[in-house]
């Protein structure tokens, strides 16, 4: 046995109505990109987030860096709503997510960031 490396992954706990997740849903739907799309699909973190938050009230989810970015460009599609009160709900959702990510960030501590430069000097995006 050899030990490769030790990883700490940072998630974040995030609080989303249902209206907030039929709105992530619907911009993953109807998104250009295969990855997006399988966000809301059965199966994918997004279906299930849909699925624990109709289960329980007020279910806070845990996202890891890599959910959080696939949101933010899933609700890149939002802009191009037709509808303005839809477009601008989805670019305040969108801000949020990437609140959540930099603050994500923040929370690091930076012992461990410097360490996941030095031991991974590939990874500088820390996914």
């Amino acid at each position: 046995m050899k030990l490769q490396s030790i990883v700490f992954r940072p998630v974040a706990e995030v609080y989303f109505t249902m209206p907030e997740i039929a709105l992530m849903t619907l911009c993953s739907r109807r998104h250009y990109d295969a990855h997006c799309k399988e966000a809301s699909k059965h199966g994918g973190f997004l279906y299930g987030m849909r699925n624990a938050s109709g289960a329980v009230r007020n279910y806070v989810h845990t996202l890891t860096w890599g959910q959080l970015d696939t949101l933010a460009k899933i609700m890149e599609v939002g802009s191009h709503f037709p509808c303005p009160h839809q477009a601008s709900r989805a670019f305040a959702l969108g801000l949020f997510i990437h609140s959540a990510m930099r603050q994500l960030i923040e929370a690091t501590p930076p012992a461990v960031q410097i360490a996941r430069t030095l031991l991974n000097p590939r990874d500088k995006e820390g996914r």
